[in-house]
């Protein structure tokens, strides 16, 4: 009895035992070979066959780096906006961008932009004070001063006016800036106005001159909320500025540039008359 229970103990040793299991099958060294090539875009694959046990392995090709072109400037940097380099993968088209700093403005140049800058100022609050100031003879600025009912208007709206500069350069005492400016325009709505009162003191001989700018202003109003004629206008202004003294000035206002702050009335008046 005690042999049979040795010889079963012994056995189940030897059936435990790791050397009686078969060790799992290290592959041979047969190549790689590439079923998918990587490229910038996926990833590839290879494959290899196991001639001991047969199996096949299969593991990816990292991606290949992006083979790009030279950088070329795709927007000019200038004295107020950063450029742009681009560059392009020749093989996908990926794209890589970086910036160019802006140009650098010398004192001068600082100087008359502060001009243009504190006159645009000015004029979003429609304050007539500060944009004279920016003029060699601020007098030669059209403005509504008498006209209330226009100056309000034109104060309340001129809040929308945006700006950008174009250009600007300095010789010696005279310079020179252009602006793009997008403004409230009126003008259509005042153009209607102006021309159905254009016979309004036949009608009223004895009115004042302050009820014709009220008749005037009612209308422009009525035209604004019945046909809609109000909108934002873009025009490019030149500014001409000179050096009196250490300090820069407007030379003079051109039309572009009073129509811009008063709402778009100078054009209305113009195609009225």
């Amino acid at each position: 009895m005690k042999k049979k229970i040795f010889v079963l103990v012994a056995t189940t040793l030897a059936l435990s035992s790791p050397l009686s299991v078969l060790a799992e099958c290290q592959h041979n060294n047969d190549q790689w070979e590439v079923l998918y090539k990587a490229d910038c875009e996926d990833e590839g694959v290879e494959t290899r066959y196991c001639s001991v046990c047969h199996e096949y392995q299969r593991r990816s090709i990292p991606k290949t780096a992006h083979v790009f072109s030279n950088w070329k400037v795709s927007e000019k940097a200038t004295k107020f906006s950063e450029g742009t380099l681009s560059r392009y993968c020749i093989y996908c088209d990926e794209e890589e961008y970086k910036t160019i700093p802006k140009k650098k403005m010398t004192k001068a140049e600082k100087k008359v932009k502060k001009v243009v800058d504190s006159f645009y100022s000015a004029a979003k609050k429609y304050d007539v004070k500060k944009m004279r100031k920016c003029f060699v003879r601020g007098s030669d600025l059209k403005v509504f001063v008498e006209y209330k009912q226009m100056a309000s208007f034109c104060k309340k709206y001129n809040k929308r006016m945006r700006y950008e500069f174009r250009s600007l350069s300095v010789k010696r005492n005279r310079a020179t800036v252009k602006v793009y400016c997008r403004y409230p325009d009126a003008s259509f709505a005042v153009e209607k106005a102006l021309i159905e009162n254009k016979y309004y003191f036949l009608d009223y001989p004895d009115d004042s001159a302050a009820d014709f700018r009220n008749a005037v202003y009612k209308d422009i109003l009525f035209n604004i909320d019945y046909d809609d004629d109000f909108s934002l206008w873009g025009e490019t202004i030149t500014f001409k500025l000179v050096k009196k003294g250490s300090s820069w000035k407007i030379e003079k206002p051109n039309f572009k540039m009073t129509d811009s702050i008063n709402c778009g009335y100078e054009s209305g008046y113009k195609y009225a008359f």
